[in-house]
């Protein structure tokens, strides 16, 4: 990637640099980044002079290669359920991301597994909100509260179309069990708004009769 030295005698951390660099293009991220430890050391060991000649160059393997670890430890945490830490791990590799020009080969992975990370994290928000969702509509019914219920189910749906554009699983059976809950809930209300119309019918009746 980087030809920006002179064919002159090169100096370690010239070596180091683009022994890196080269470790990067072949993939070898993890080789890069044990030398990484070596080319810092070499770093805040040289001269000013040298120190002010390798400064960019410097800075530009110090945050592709600290980009990488970002990404490594995403896809730890993408593991887990702790939307929040993903969320800021997400939000820190889009904001350092647009403005680094690096090694080719590590910038196409680090784009991969980010996109790759915040497919699976909209699903899992997503598969999170259904199930508060769920829970609410669920609430509502046994306060019997049916209106209320049928008109939280709605977001139901829209929770369960948010998690079918992130997976690729199945979703037939869920989806026609929403659907079986959405009758129930019809047929709970308009029951209940029969026993109401039935009970004012006999109350009316009873005046009548006195």
């Amino acid at each position: 990637m980087f030809k920006l030295f002179k064919k002159t005698e090169k100096t370690k951390f010239e070596l180091l640099f683009l022994k890196i660099d080269s470790n990067l293009s072949k993939g070898n991220f993890n080789k890069a980044l044990a030398d990484y430890a070596l080319l810092s050391d070499e770093y805040a060991n040289s001269s000013l002079e040298d120190k002010e000649k390798f400064d960019d160059l410097y800075f530009i393997m110090r945050e592709q290669l600290t980009l990488y670890m970002k990404i490594k430890e995403l896809l730890l945490l993408i593991k887990g359920e702790d939307l929040d830490l993903i969320r800021i791990g997400l939000d820190t590799i889009f904001e350092v991301r647009p403005k680094l020009n690096g090694n080719n080969k590590l910038m196409n992975f680090i784009d991969k597994y980010y996109v790759y990370c915040q497919k699976i994290y909209r699903y899992k928000l997503a598969k999170k909100q259904f199930n508060n969702q769920l829970s609410e509509v669920y609430h509502l019914l046994r306060e019997e509260s049916f209106e209320s219920a049928l008109e939280e189910h709605r977001d139901l749906i829209f929770y369960f179309n948010e998690m079918d554009k992130y997976s690729s699983k199945s979703t037939e059976s869920t989806y026609k069990k929403i659907i079986e809950l959405k009758d129930h809930i019809k047929i709970r209300l308009l029951e209940s708004r029969a026993y109401s119309t039935e009970a004012k019918y006999t109350k009316v009746k009873k005046k009548k009769k006195r």
